[in-house]
């Protein structure tokens, strides 16, 4: 795309089109499509391990309530799943992550008017697998990726850009905050209704520990982690958020302040948050999702305002 400084500094490109213009173009929607088949598939395969490690989790108190000479061999399955679901699954979960990172990189890059940064995002997907994923997104799905970033153009390239950076960093963050919150609620829930049951059964502390706690702890160290790695990730997007915030009032005091260089910055954090650090749930993103995107809309609106 464009040339390199030695610094690694990278050249300015011409100033790309209209972003909510180019958004909704075919070659454009492709890249987005492609996008998000690869990240349901990740999210498929993050269900399955999820899916089996809470299983056991579920299962093992209503087990041990009937069937206390079981709770061995419920153990052991559930630390064998752990030890699948954190070799292969994670793997093929993780491989179709990268993709998905990948071409939604490519999708803003190309919105943006940014150079690739080849060091920290690698190859971008070739055509043909960007061809091959899109594919599997149709019909009123396609549709809905239309105006992905609410209207920014009323700012001046690349002020806009810096807008879609936060409008995407807000929507994360606050989309990770909430979501961690469901899970450390869940997880108190059942925390507690396995004592409750482990009480009801009459076990001891030693029995509760064998019959309840070992069966129930892959899925407990499961949420804990998920728990932490959304709370971190929201503190990440929460930093590209202030650092956009201060970039757009940077520019509106002088516009010739902020560059390409600035938002590719704030395009690399990006990536790099989007890279090691889970999605939420495709249930809470499609329950949340008119909403969040009517408040984006809203706050886009508002900042254009002070131009």
């Amino acid at each position: 795309m464009t040339e390199m400084f030695a610094d690694n500094q990278p050249l300015a490109p011409d100033k790309p089109r209209p972003i909510a213009e180019r958004q909704n173009e075919d070659d454009v929607m492709e890249v987005l499509c492609a996008s998000t088949w690869h990240y349901k598939k990740a999210k498929r395969w993050h269900l399955v391990r999820v899916a089996g490690t809470l299983g056991f989790a579920l299962a093992a108190p209503v087990i041990t309530f009937w069937w206390q000479e079981a709770a061995s061999w419920v153990a052991t399955l559930a630390a064998l799943w752990v030890l699948a679901g954190r070799t292969f699954l994670s793997k093929a979960e993780d491989s179709e992550m990268l993709a998905g990172v990948t071409a939604q990189e490519q999708f803003d890059v190309e919105l943006f008017g940014l150079p690739w940064h080849d060091t920290l995002a690698g190859r971008q997907l070739a055509r043909e697998d960007i061809l091959e994923a899109s594919n599997h997104i149709r019909g009123d799905e396609r549709s809905r990726k239309k105006n992905w970033y609410a209207n920014s153009d009323k700012a001046p390239w690349p002020l806009n850009v810096v807008l879609c950076q936060r409008s995407s960093a807000v929507w994360s963050r606050r989309s990770h905050q909430r979501y961690a919150q469901i899970l450390a609620i869940a997880a108190g829930c059942w925390f507690v209704a396995g004592i409750a049951m482990g009480i009801a059964a009459h076990v001891s502390l030693s029995g509760y520990l064998i019959m309840l706690f070992l069966p129930s702890q892959p899925a407990f160290l499961d949420a804990m982690e998920l728990i932490r790695s959304h709370r971190a990730a929201a503190e990440q997007r929460g930093r590209i958020e202030a650092q956009s915030d201060k970039l757009w009032e940077l520019g509106l005091s002088n516009r010739a302040l902020v560059t390409v260089v600035e938002c590719r910055v704030l395009q690399d954090l990006s990536y790099q948050q989007r890279r090691h650090y889970p999605q939420v749930a495709e249930w809470y993103y499609r329950y949340r999702r008119a909403r969040d995107e009517d408040i984006m809309k809203r706050s886009v609106e508002r900042m254009l305002s002070q131009l």
